[in-house]
This record gives structure tokens, C-alpha cells and sequence, in this order.
């Protein structure tokens, strides 16, 4: 099972395209025809589905041209369904039936024709671009008539006659794709037995203004008041642009930073629709991160943003103009404390776990990288050195060690035993580089130093004397938070 883009202005990133359940990102606002595709190996099926992304759902006008005797519009789930009645639209005068919007520059207006009622001479069902209202507009269409003849056509000026089978006929039967794309002043018409291989038609330079009707015609070629309506039914419907594009939204570059703060950048612009309001509102969210974010002004583009830890995030700029919401998003890379260590401390090593990782031991000291780190000691240099130390002073157990202040991201507890496999009381903590403060009765902590390494002095609580208390073991448990 696969996801694809069928039809639409820009790219789509699918988070997972073999999945049932995902989510899309669009680059560019527009109407888009997305395709989930099941395979068996042998089998093949498809379902489209039609998204308006950062645009509102265009809104379809229904209009009679030349009073034929009947016909209606409707737009519902992606589907179009036109029912009408009228002549033909050929000659230098026309009568059908249209479902249109207005439509200003270049565009790229595709449909399926999934299903018709009539087919005969002079009964229509078309993609259309037209001047006007009137019967005798200019015009330029991809029509099937008949039984199943699907080609380009034009009245290349008011009034004048209308020219069919422009580059010959394609011979075919619903479902049939068409496609109507205009590039400057020039005009193509595609047709298509499944949408992917188009047969390309023209080009045409119809004398059509810059803001055109576009949409949808269909006439029944009624020779009396008692024939049947055409109903034409069209999906896969994509390049009927609304007039209320959602903001462009730009949410800055990618950031790589190394303090708990990011100045944000984000731009917006908007075309002011729709009116009222016309007025454009912006908000920063986290998306994604292992803390908490503080925005200075998160309805500013342009403000700062303060980290409660280090990590990767994502946030969010979105722009509401009262109908559509856009955003964008900007990554946050902000290497942990420990990580921008191991990239001091190794270089281009601090990749390679069995080197720089955490528990590690690069000089065979018996202290792991993660230890040296929370201590302020040398990973790369050789011999253990006195990294702990301890002493019976005044018949207490003291235990001397360094900590440093800029390990922001460890836990550093001094623990206590009996046994070197029993039970570990904790008595004293440092959190996040704070100063140690003591967990138990009659512990005795001091640190001393101007930082960033200071030295720490723990003294114990049990007298070394103490027949109950024959045994005494102190440990230092450095954990990553």
C-alpha cells in the first residue's frame, strides 16, 4: 500500500508513504490529488482523495448559458455533479450548462470524467475556460461528445466559429481524465485513460483575458423539452484555485546552537483575504523536544525563545487569516552538554560510541567517559590518578572527589553500603551542576574552588569505631539526565 502525489502545484513529503494512516506536508497552497495505492502482487487498485491545502475549498457558480432548459451544480466530497440541458456548444453560439469560478493567470485544471448520461452530437462534458457568459464567448475546452470522441476545441474570437478535433480525436469512454492548462497566452488540452500518460493537444491562443471562467460545461443535445438531462460526474479534481490563499509562512532557517536560547525570524505575507477581516494573526508552538519552551512574545514573528534543556526540537510558525491556517517549521539543534564535551574532548571521534561514548574508557583508567565528564577530569590522559579519594579523619569516612560546575546535564549522588552488593543509600546529590546538598542526617558536604572544577569533601555520619557498623563502603553514581 502506497501514498503518492497524483496532481497538484508543489511537492508532497509523506511521513510514511506505506502507511494506511500518515500525515503530508505540501510545499506550495493549492489543490492537490493525493493517491493511495494497494497492491496484492498481481492486482492493482486506487483511491484518490482530494486536499485544498492552504487555500479554502473553491466555491462553484452555476450558470445557465443561452437559457438551455434545465441544469444544476453541486460540489460534495470531491465530486462534481453537473446535470444539463441545451444544444451544443459549437457554431459561434453556444447553450449548455456551467459550473465555474473565476480564475487569474496561468492554470493547470484536471478532472476525471468518472460517468455521463448522454452520448450523442452536440451533447458536452468539459473542462472549460471562457471569457463569459454570453453564448457567443471565446472560449478553449477538452470535450468527449458523443459515444466517446475526447478532444481540444476553441472559439478563438467573439463571435466567430468554433473549431473542434484540434490535433485529431481521442476515441474513448468514461472514465476519462482531461486536462486544461493555460502557460502565458497559450493553451494545451491533455486526455488521459488513467492520468499518469496524457495525450497532449495544441497549443491554442483563444484571445482570453488575463482572469478567465473556468470549470465545468455539459449540454444533452436536446432536440425537445422532453429529453433527458446529461448528468456528468467528475473527481479527481485539482487547479480550480479559490480566491483566499492562506499566508506564505517562513518560519526562518534551521538553527545549530549551543545555549539554552534561539532568536526567532519568522516572516509572513498574505493577500489580505478574506475581508473582513483582513487581518493576519501569527502564533510560535513546540511541536516536538525534551523540555519546556518559553516564547518572549509567541504571537511575534519575531521574538526569542529560552529552553528548559538541551535536545533537538521542532517549532512551529502558523498564520491565521481567518479561514486558512499555514505554517511552517524550523528545526532546533541544540547538542547536549555532554555531547558539545565529546566533541571537544575527541573530535572527529565524538561520532564513534566505543570511543567518546558514555561508558567508554578511552584511557583504561576505570572511569567511564560519562564519570570524567561529571568529574572535570582528562578522558585521553594516562593513569588513573587520585580521582577518589579517601580517609578516616576523626573517625568518620571521608571521601574527596572534584565536580564539575558545567556538567549541566548529570546527576551526580554519593552512596553508602554495607555490602558492595546490598542496598545503596543515597547521602548527598548534585543536580544539573548545583552545589551538593546532603540527603541523610549528619552528612557533612563542602565544596571549594572558583569553578568551573571545584573540590568536594564529603564526611560520613557512622563512626568508624562503631562495632554495629563493621563494614563501610562509599560509592559516587554518576547518571545522564
Amino acid at each position: 500500500m502506497t501514498w503518492s502525489k497524483f496532481s497538484g502545484p508543489g511537492a508532497v513529503n509523506f511521513q510514511n508513504a506505506s502507511s494506511e494512516d500518515t500525515t503530508a506536508i505540501f510545499s506550495a497552497p493549492g489543490d492537490y490529488v493525493l493517491r493511495l495505492t494497494a497492491s496484492d502482487g498481481n492486482l492493482e487498485s486506487t483511491k484518490d482523495l482530494t486536499v485544498h491545502s492552504g487555500v479554502t475549498p473553491v466555491q462553484l457558480i452555476n450558470a445557465d448559458i443561452n437559457a438551455p432548459r434545465a441544469g444544476s451544480g453541486s460540489l460534495s466530497d470531491g465530486v462534481v455533479t453537473v446535470s444539463g440541458a441545451g444544444n451544443d456548444i459549437y457554431g459561434s453560439g453556444d447553450q449548455f450548462h456551467f459550473y465555474y469560478t473565476e480564475v487569474t493567470g496561468d492554470f493547470d485544471f484536471r478532472a476525471r470524467l468518472a460517468s455521463k448520461t448522454i452520448s450523442a452530437t452536440g451533447a458536452h462534458t468539459a473542462l472549460m475556460a471562457r471569457q463569459s457568459l454570453t453564448a457567443n464567448s471565446i472560449h478553449a475546452a477538452v470535450s468527449q461528445e458523443g459515444t466517446g470522441s475526447t478532444y481540444l476545441m476553441q472559439r478563438a474570437s467573439t463571435g466567430g466559429s468554433t473549431t473542434i478535433n484540434i490535433g485529431s480525436a481521442v476515441t474513448n469512454t468514461p472514465p476519462t481524465w482531461m486536462r486544461l492548462a493555460r502557460s502565458g497566452d497559450s493553451i494545451r488540452g491533455y486526455i488521459s485513460d488513467d492520468g499518469v500518460t496524457w495525450t497532449e493537444k495544441g497549443p491554442i491562443t483563444p484571445a482570453l483575458p488575463s482572469t478567465v471562467l473556468l470549470g465545468f460545461a455539459v449540454s444533452n443535445s436536446e432536440a425537445s423539452n422532453s429529453a433527458a438531462l446529461n448528468v456528468a460526474t467528475f473527481d479527481s479534481i485539482s487547479g480550480l484555485r479559490s480566491g483566499n490563499v492562506g499566508a506564505v509562512v517562513a518560519a526562518g532557517p534551521d538553527q545549530n546552537i549551543t545555549v539554552l536560547q534561539a532568536a526567532l525570524t519568522g516572516s509572513s505575507t498574505d493577500d489580505g483575504q478574506p475581508n473582513p477581516p483582513g487581518v493576519l494573526s501569527t502564533r510560535w508552538t513546540k511541536i516536538s523536544g525534551p523540555g519546556t519552551v518559553d516564547f518572549t512574545n509567541a504571537n511575534s514573528l519575531v521574538t526569542n525563545v529560552n529552553f528548559s534543556m538541551a535536545g533537538n526540537y521542532v517549532l512551529r510558525l502558523t498564520a491565521d487569516d481567518g479561514q486558512v491556517k499555514t505554517f511552517d517549521d524550523i528545526f532546533i539543534t541544540m547538542p547536549s552538554a555532554f555531547g558539545s564535551w565529546r566533541t571537544a574532548k575527541f573530535g572527529a571521534l565524538a561520532g564513534d560510541p566505543s570511543v567518546s561514548g558514555p561508558d567508554a574508557d578511552p584511557n583504561g583508567n576505570g572511569l567511564a567517559n560519562l564519570a570524567e565528564y561529571a568529574l572535570g577530569t582528562d578522558p585521553l590522559a594516562e593513569g588513573s590518578g587520585n580521582v577518589l579519594r579517601s580517609e578516616v579523619e576523626n573517625d568518620r569516612l571521608k571521601l574527596s572527589f572534584t565536580r564539575d560546575e558545567a556538567a549541566t546535564d548529570v546527576t551526580i549522588t554519593v552512596q553508602a553500603s554495607d555490602a558492595l552488593e546490598g542496598t545503596w543509600t543515597d547521602l548527598a546529590r548534585s543536580v544539573a551542576g548545583a552545589p551538593f546538598a546532603p540527603l541523610q542526617a549528619g552528612i557533612s558536604v563542602q565544596e571549594n574552588g572558583g569553578g568551573p572544577v571545584v573540590d568536594v569533601v564529603l564526611v560520613d555520619a557512622y563512626a568508624i569505631s562503631d562495632p554495629a557498623q563493621p563494614r563501610r563502603f562509599l560509592r559516587v553514581l554518576v547518571t545522564e539526565d
